[in-house]
């Protein structure tokens, strides 16, 4: 009956380290890790004040990964600011129309 027993609870030990193996792989595999963002700014101090004209929106292009686009937000009449992943550095400015449609210039 011992030999039995021992038989047994070596069956069930293996079967337990066998699931906590498979459980933890698939949790492991399962995690994505998010890049983190920063915040970028944008601020036009040119003279004829090129943002600020013709009620112009900003679109920021990360060319760094895959030209993904962000429109920006306005914080006052010559500063813009958009969050971008931190592996990003090589940023184009847009500007378009009030209407999103029309890019006026780079």
């Amino acid at each position: 009956m011992t030999r039995k027993l021992r038989s047994l609870f070596s069956v069930l030990f293996c079967m337990v380290l066998l699931c906590n193996i498979v459980f933890s792989n698939a949790k492991i595999k399962g995690e994505v890790q998010e890049e983190k963002n920063v915040t970028i700014y944008f601020i036009d101090q040119t003279k004829e004040k090129w943002v600020e004209n013709d009620n112009a929106v900003m679109k920021a292009i990360d060319n760094t990964n895959g030209h993904e686009s962000y429109w920006m937000t306005k914080v006052d009449e010559i500063t813009w600011r958009v969050n971008v992943p931190e592996s990003a550095y090589n940023i184009t400015f847009n500007r378009y129309s009030s209407d999103k449609i029309t890019q006026w210039n780079s």
